[in-house]
């Protein structure tokens, strides 16, 4: 059951990364559904890794896609998009939120 679900985010992520003609990089599942200790209304975090930087506005547009998927998937969804590049760059500074997305979640 938990796998299924993994896999219809991804394909839902996917599709919508996709869609707004970026190349899909990387997405980890983080907080307390990675971890195992979630709640039963306890939402799913995405931290999402795309090819290439977006403006906020761009990102807040893709965000908004993404959620509205997920939550006719009944995953009420944070989702943070950043660019491979940034990625790269913060993965290793600790405070970050891309830090701990590595360090405590689960690549899909």
């Amino acid at each position: 059951m938990v796998e299924e679900r993994f896999k219809k985010a991804k394909e839902t992520i996917e599709k919508e990364v996709e869609n707004f003609g970026l190349k899909l990089e990387k997405i980890l599942l983080f907080g307390s559904r990675a971890k195992g200790n979630y709640k039963k209304d306890s939402d799913w975090d995405f931290l999402i890794v795309v090819n290439k930087d977006l403006s906020g506005r761009e990102k807040r547009k893709l965000s908004a896609n993404i959620r509205l998927k997920l939550i006719f998937q009944n995953m009420p969804s944070d989702v943070i998009i950043v660019s491979n590049k940034t990625f790269n760059e913060r993965k290793k500074d600790v405070g970050h939120i891309i830090y701990y997305s590595i360090k405590d979640g689960i690549v899909l």
